[in-house]
């Protein structure tokens, strides 16, 4: 396979930290565990200058200073559930300080005779209306219970069975109050022995893509308070394996602000040092040992390359693909859909230009979330004319979408009251359907709902 010493993404490797204070970036490196797998990534962060603008008597600029730091990311790849009912690879941290609480798994339990397409018989159940339930395949909402048995807001596609498994599922909303300390995550990107460090990343704009025939994808994207990059070096003399004053190549491929307490971790054969300091292209390092799981202590030589500590990467999951699933607008479903997107837009406003800050995002705060389901579908007659009513007298539909019908590999969304634009549709003449394509707004009902509940299973 032809190489190059050029970076151009397919060595890929994001890692997601939550942090405990805005812009503390987190443990300071990247963990295996917090691997997030991805397709795209980008980053716009900017160290800006500023040209003097009093008269110098030259025709030419004359440097001014530094200006704010910023930094600007967006991430996108596949979602991917885990088993049902656990956490999936994004719920860990990047949902939690994204603006989604976890709501908990419900429990699995079985189904017994006498069961139909909506109501459950499964006696001492423990469900409570509002939670989701995965059977054969089909995800529904509760809509009441009693000891013995539980009816579902939508039908099964087909009766259950005595024996059948109710399976569990993990349900995601909106946080509905603001927190005394800023959500925020650090962010590891790691691409062919380069590494940029953002802290106090937002996740503050996300999107869910279910239309795509290579399987359900995310984008998720914000700013940041800081971006760092790290690239890789070489020695420039031998070291045995107790030194601790190292000559590299470029030493500005290490930022200048490494010290005791914020240390930079750099990997040379299997062996990771642990630098506190930089000075022009020397580099100050540790007692020499055993760091994050490296190799021991160990002699390295002139020309050896020194590169940015990660881990191997551990993610978890499976692909929704998008040859099953469902979509109900009201009280039915489409006949089909060929374009479905969720966006999320978190509403948080970065307070910028604080006096005696070197970067321009200092704090943010948290305005009204924006929610939009666009779906293009086919309905039938009676369905399609009923919806355009209903965006026509503002009437509030329920929504529920479902992609995947296999444990493990299920995702959807479920909005309780949504307002419809007014549907555009070109009925057959030929046929008792017609096609439409509408932007829904989901709400929380004056405060009695959840807006939205997004779901594993």
């Amino acid at each position: 396979m032809p190489s190059s010493p050029i970076s151009g993404g397919r060595h890929l490797e994001l890692y997601v930290d939550g942090e405990s204070a805005y812009g503390d970036g987190g443990t300071g490196y990247p963990v295996a565990a917090d691997a997030l797998a991805i397709e795209s990534w980008a980053d716009n962060s900017t160290a800006p200058s500023f040209m003097r603008a009093d008269a110098t008597g030259r025709v030419t600029p004359t440097y001014g200073g530094k200006e704010k730091r910023t930094a600007e990311w967006e991430c996108g790849g596949y979602l991917l559930p885990a088993a049902a009912g656990s956490t999936p690879d994004i719920g860990a941290d990047l949902m939690p300080l994204g603006g989604f609480k976890s709501d908990g798994a419900s429990g699995a339990d079985t189904v017994e005779t006498g069961s139909s397409t909506t109501t459950i018989n499964a006696t001492g159940h423990g469900y409570s209306a509002g939670e989701f339930v995965q059977i054969n395949g089909d995800v529904r909402r509760i809509e009441s219970t009693n000891a013995n048995d539980f009816t579902l807001a939508q039908p099964l596609s087909s009766t259950p069975a005595n024996g059948d498994a109710i399976g569990a599922v993990l349900a995601y909303t909106i946080k509905p109050t603001r927190d005394t300390t800023p959500d925020s995550v650090a962010l590891w990107l790691a691409d062919n022995n380069r590494l940029t460090w953002l802290r106090g990343a937002v996740p503050n704009s996300w999107s869910f893509q279910f239309s795509d025939p290579a399987g359900l994808k995310f984008t998720c994207g914000g700013f940041a308070r800081s971006a760092t990059r790290l690239v890789s070096v070489v020695l420039t003399a031998d070291i045995n394996n107790s030194t601790t004053t190292v000559a590299v190549s470029k030493g500005h491929g290490i930022p200048a602000t490494a010290s005791a307490t914020e240390p930079y971790y750099l990997q040379v054969g299997d062996e990771v040092l642990k630098v506190i300091a930089v000075s022009g292209n020397t580099l100050t390092t540790d007692t020499r040992g055993t760091y994050l799981g490296g190799g021991s202590a160990a002699s390295h030589s002139t020309g050896d390359e020194v590169f940015p500590y990660t881990p191997t990467p551990t993610t978890t999951g499976s692909i929704v693909d998008s040859t099953a699933g469902a979509v109900w607008v009201g009280d039915d479903e489409l006949l089909s859909t060929s374009t479905l997107s969720l966006a999320v837009e978190m509403g948080c406003e970065a307070i910028t230009a604080e006096h005696g800050d070197a970067h321009e995002v200092h704090w943010y705060t948290q305005g009204k979330v924006d929610i939009t389901l666009n779906i293009e579908g086919a309905a039938r007659r009676e369905h399609l004319n009923a919806l355009m009513q209903a965006a026509r007298d503002h009437t509030a539909q329920e929504i529920l979408v479902q992609q995947g019908t296999t444990a493990g590999a299920i995702f959807g969304v479920y909005a309780p009251s949504c307002y419809l634009d007014l549907p555009s549709n070109a009925m057959e003449a030929a046929t008792a359907s017609g096609t439409l394509a509408f932007a829904a707004k989901p709400t929380d009902a004056g405060g009695t709902v959840d807006a939205i509940t997004l779901f594993f299973a």
